[in-house]
């Protein structure tokens, strides 16, 4: 028994493994991609490859790091020349970097910062209704930045049940396809095997209920 179960938190701490060295290496690809495009003086395309590297978040990712900060660069050299090119980008970040959220909101500092820009230049543009018109850009930029302030965090508890349930179901596929395989009686019916590991599989039911219930309710 402690055999088969080190051997599937092993499979489990390998899966986990193999994920991350997928997602890290996806961001540092196309980081690389954005940073040739923008040496090639192609921000519009640098900033394709970026997008695309926040879709990969690692905690504690360098090249993740970086493309945040060379999107908030390509931000900056926008606002004067095209500030609403430079709003969608604020945008744009903002919202990849709440979409990464977990049981914590990473680079707060940094939504901080884009809540603060998204304020001031949509507090810079022609009012877009006739009560706008009547308000000093000040009052403009607060109200904007109050609505942006508004943040809507996920529930950790909920947040909690996910991750448990993901880890369980997946913990329980690894040990009940090591236990239903290596049943010691191998001339024992499928059937018989099936009801000797039926508290096994209702434990993996549930766990995805779990995970499913999780991932609805986070």
């Amino acid at each position: 028994m402690k055999k088969i179960i080190l051997i599937t938190v092993m499979c489990l701490l390998f899966i986990i493994s193999l994920i991350s060295a997928k997602v890290y290496f996806a961001c540092k690809k196309e980081f690389l991609l954005a940073i040739e495009e923008k040496d090639n003086n192609n921000s519009q395309k640098a900033l394709v490859h970026l997008k695309k590297a926040l879709l990969w978040y690692l905690p504690k990712s360098p090249y993740y790091q970086k493309s945040v900060k060379k999107i908030l660069e390509i931000a900056r050299e926008s606002e004067e020349k095209n500030p609403e090119s430079a709003l969608g980008i604020y945008r744009e970040l903002r919202g990849s970097l709440y979409a990464s959220r977990s049981l914590y909101t990473p680079y707060k500092d940094v939504i901080k910062k884009c809540n603060e820009k998204i304020a001031e230049i949509i507090a810079g543009l022609p009012p877009s209704n006739k009560e706008d018109v009547q308000k000093s850009k000040l009052l403009r930029k607060k109200e904007a930045l109050a609505i942006l302030e508004k943040e809507s965090s996920p529930s950790i508890l909920w947040s909690s049940v996910m991750g448990a349930g993901f880890l369980g179901w997946v913990g329980f596929t690894i040990y009940f396809i090591i236990i239903f395989f290596n049943y010691s009686d191998r001339s024992c019916p499928i059937k018989i095997r099936i009801k000797k590991t039926r508290y096994l599989i209702i434990s993996g039911i549930i766990f995805y209920s779990l995970w499913i219930i999780g991932l609805i309710n986070a």
